[in-house]
């Protein structure tokens, strides 16, 4: 079965990334059909896993999203996939085989070793030769040891990190007038703070710009809703059609 692993940038925020990530997926039309919770991240069984994981890595308090094959936790079952996925993705190139483990009945190095010697075997008649690190491999392949079930990872996604929406529980007051500030913006949302918004705009165009892009901004966040206020700069632009001052 292949399987979505979401890692929270911290642990500390995992119930909240899934809240959020669950809500997220349902307002997509993307069926869960189970979800795994391990210690340091969860795993989502979805109807459509990469369209789920392209929405879910530019997701705030992500730090990365990995597709990959669920496996039995079994040391057989977890060898034999890592051999099997392996013929299949690694064509003529260099490799690399890194485990992580949450489960203490799993020694990393020793799953390294074994599969990586068994996955040359395979190999013997291509061009696939293993490296001595990720850097310098061409196919990297990671797997994931947890204490309900393991995934051989086949692609993996940078998110975009921080905390989860508000989770420091204060407010950060912010101007919004142009790209720079909306960037302050993101970074403020990243780390936490619930934003208190002011938009400078001269006339309807550049609004609209404005709101389009702190559309994208709000997208990957889950927010029922939020307060906006609207200042338009009539007094330094007279030129231009006055719009009333609006409060949304």
């Amino acid at each position: 079965d292949i399987a979505i692993l979401v890692f929270p940038t911290h642990s500390s925020i995992i119930n909240e990334v899934k809240l959020t990530t669950i809500k997220k997926l349902k307002e997509n039309n993307i069926i869960i059909f189970k979800i795994i919770q391990e210690k340091n991240f969860f795993s989502l069984y979805l109807n459509k896993p990469i369209k789920a994981s392209n929405i879910l890595y530019s997701f705030v308090g992500i730090k990365k999203i990995e597709i990959a094959y669920s496996s039995p936790n079994n040391i057989k079952s977890i060898i034999n996939n890592i051999i099997k996925i392996g013929q299949k993705i690694i064509v003529d190139e260099k490799f690399f085989i890194r485990v992580f483990s949450e489960n203490a009945n799993f020694l990393p190095r020793d799953i390294e070793f074994i599969a990586t010697g068994l996955l040359v075997e395979k190999l013997a008649n291509r061009l696939s030769l293993p490296s001595t690190n990720e850097e310098s491999a061409s196919k990297n392949m990671r797997l994931y040891i947890g204490n309900v079930k393991s995934y051989i990872s086949w692609k993996s996604l940078n998110g975009i990190g921080g905390n989860s929406y508000g989770k420091i529980k204060k407010k950060a007051f912010i101007i919004i007038y142009n790209q720079i500030s909306l960037l302050s913006l993101k970074k403020i949302i990243q780390m936490g703070f619930f934003p208190d918004i002011l938009i400078l705009y001269g006339d309807y165009m550049e609004l609209k710009n404005i709101l389009l892009s702190l559309h994208q901004i709000l997208n990957n966040i889950s927010i029922h809703k939020l307060k906006l206020k609207l200042l338009q700069l009539n007094v330094l632009i007279p030129e231009r059609n006055n719009l009333n001052i609006d409060i949304l």
